[in-house]
């Protein structure tokens, strides 16, 4: 498994020019273009997992209950240095998530029944400096007890669309301040700065993630849960400088791990961090992997559930 892992990371390709640019004879050219190129693939990956979503309380795997829950997740940028372009995009280190979705499943710890789960999440659009992002998505998944309410197995799939909007390139400033590259690049006044807005470049991300995963509860309060993940992507950006359309594919294996306590029967906090490998072309410092933080707040409703024998209040609920 993580022989196969590996070698679909490594089978990614960098972005690709999908039209004509002005930075034509950079790209010619075996330093300037590798450079640029690699340096645009990093950043495009890395803003795409700012988008991808992690299913924490929503998840049949993670959370646990029987009705609506809601959710307010957070989600992290790619830990570690950034390069020479993600210097010039002010992105906020977190994004957090409004989620609402619908549980079906278990009623007791000591007696559990199988969990479904379905739930939508969005950010709604918000400026940040020059910027706007918005991101939704849809998420479902299952889980089943194996033997006994300590282990659970399941699966799990996102779908997740992001898009910012702003001054990644500009008038070709940014260009001019990228060390490696500036020099070797003859910036020319754009057409789009006598507009209203300026030069407003758009990056939009689509995102499929399928995992399966294991989940451990040792107590009613705690949990911890693992996923391995094989999502696609789809990831462009248009630089509004020159035109020009370049655009990311390909397979991206991940790992997904953390855990949680639950408040109660009702209240629940999750947290943990998700790994993805890459190519190393698709990284100016040759690393493979790229790690990012997860967190959420999840409220459950339904019936009052998820006790033990010995503490549960009342009588037990009926499937």
């Amino acid at each position: 498994m993580i022989a196969l892992a590996l070698s679909v990371s490594w089978a990614q390709q960098q972005a690709e020019l999908q039209n004509e640019s002005d930075l034509q004879e950079c790209l010619d050219t075996p330093r300037c273009g590798e450079l640029f190129t690699t340096l645009l693939s990093e950043t495009m990956l890395e803003m795409g997992l700012l988008f991808q979503h992690e299913s924490l309380g929503g998840s049949a795997l993670v959370g646990k209950g029987n009705g609506v829950v809601a959710e307010l997740s957070f989600q992290s940028t790619a830990i570690g240095p950034k390069n020479v372009v993600q210097d010039q995009i002010p992105l906020p280190p977190i994004v957090p998530r409004l989620e609402v979705g619908y549980q079906v499943g278990s009623f007791t710890y000591d007696d559990p029944y199988p969990q479904y789960a379905v739930s939508a999440f969005v950010l709604p659009p918000i400026g940040i400096g020059d910027f706007k992002t918005f991101s939704a998505g849809l998420s479902g998944s299952f889980a089943f007890p194996l033997g006994t309410h300590l282990l659970w197995a399941g699966a799990e799939a996102d779908l997740s669309y992001g898009s910012v909007a702003g001054p990644f390139v500009g008038d070709g400033d940014v260009i001019d301040d990228i060390d490696v590259v500036g020099s070797l690049i003859d910036v020319e006044s754009p057409a789009c700065e006598s507009t209203a807005q300026g030069c407003q470049d758009r990056f939009r991300s689509v995102a499929m993630v399928p995992k399966i995963g294991l989940s451990f509860e040792p107590h009613p309060v705690l949990f911890g849960y693992g996923k391995l993940g094989l999502g696609w992507i789809n990831s462009g950006i248009r630089v509004d400088y020159d035109r020009s359309e370049w655009r990311l594919r390909g397979l991206q294996p991940q790992l997904s791990y953390g855990g949680g306590a639950r408040l109660g029967d009702r209240v629940q906090i999750s947290f943990g961090a998700v790994t993805v490998l890459r190519d190393s072309s698709l990284s100016s410092d040759g690393s493979t992997a790229v790690t990012r933080f997860v967190g959420s707040f999840s409220i459950h409703t339904g019936d009052e559930r998820y006790w033990s024998t010995e503490d549960q209040p009342g009588d037990r609920p009926s499937p």
